[in-house]
């Protein structure tokens, strides 16, 4: 079942991933906002198709996530530049991982570097928004036409909003009937020939996607109170114990799932409803 309570609990959570508000961590604390102040800022032309192009980090898809349609996120990122570039009647803008740089640890292999490297300058109708920008993943998702996706989870959250999501590499919701998932080059590109402007998902895939994410975000995910989390200002996860009797069965009920589906290999799942 998926009850109303629960639609507006993941719909206030989803709503919250554009400041992070409920999460432990976040990249945009002053998000940029705004459909038409964005438009001005990437210089889009609102008429024309505009499709966003939303990557990982680099080792995080190479290490996490199976590759489907094409042999690495580079190649995907360097191949959808090489198409766009013979459109100029579509434009695309590539939003890179603020993770990049925003966390505690900076990456050393960086999508602009690689696509400054390859194509300077870049094709008229594409944009680059680097992992620096504060320019809102969100509501760049309520300008474009259709996400493009290689594993982040972004797509999901896109899908919630009703945005058509493309999948090329393998996420957890790849596949769930509600993205649209290429397994070839050649099907990836028909698809972007084909997908329509200005239409969002039908509402019963955007429900389908709903149920998916509830599932995910509150059913497979247990948490423990006694954690203390991580947070991009305290890195180390400890503990708030003050008794061990806190640990003993019957206390903590996400605990207790957890420890069954170890000693038994049933599956860690909170119940429904």
């Amino acid at each position: 079942p998926f009850l109303p309570e629960d639609e507006q609990l993941l719909d206030a959570y989803v709503d919250s991933r554009r400041t992070g508000a409920m999460d432990y961590l976040t990249y945009h604390p002053n998000p940029h906002e705004g459909r038409e102040a964005l438009i001005r800022e990437l210089d889009l032309n609102p008429e024309a198709r505009i499709y966003g192009l939303f990557t990982n980090i680099a080792w995080d898809a190479a290490i996490v996530f199976r590759d489907i349609a094409f042999r690495n996120m580079a190649e995907w990122v360097l191949e959808s530049i090489r198409y766009f570039a013979g459109r100029d009647d579509i434009q695309l803008v590539i939003r890179c991982h603020p993770a990049e740089v925003k966390r505690e640890i900076e990456t050393l292999q960086k999508v602009a570097d690689l696509v400054r490297e390859r194509f300077d300058p870049l094709p008229s109708n594409i944009r680059l928004v680097p992992a620096e920008s504060d320019v809102s993943t969100y509501t760049l998702s309520e300008i474009v036409d259709a996400g493009i996706v290689y594993t982040t989870k972004v797509g999901l959250e896109f899908a919630c909003r009703g945005v058509p999501v493309v999948v090329v590499g393998e996420p957890f919701y790849r596949g769930k009937g509600f993205t649209h998932d290429p397994t070839t080059p050649g099907e990836y590109f028909h698809l972007l020939e084909t997908l329509p402007k200005g239409e969002r998902m039908t509402p019963e895939l955007t429900a389908r996607a709903k149920k998916y994410a509830h599932y995910y975000f509150y059913r497979r995910h247990l948490e423990l109170d006694y954690l203390r989390p991580y947070t991009q200002f305290n890195p180390s996860t400890g503990y708030t114990l003050k008794s061990l009797e806190q640990l003993l069965p019957g206390r903590d009920p996400n605990l207790d799932l957890n420890c069954e589906g170890i000693l038994t290999g049933k599956e860690i799942l909170k119940p429904a409803g």
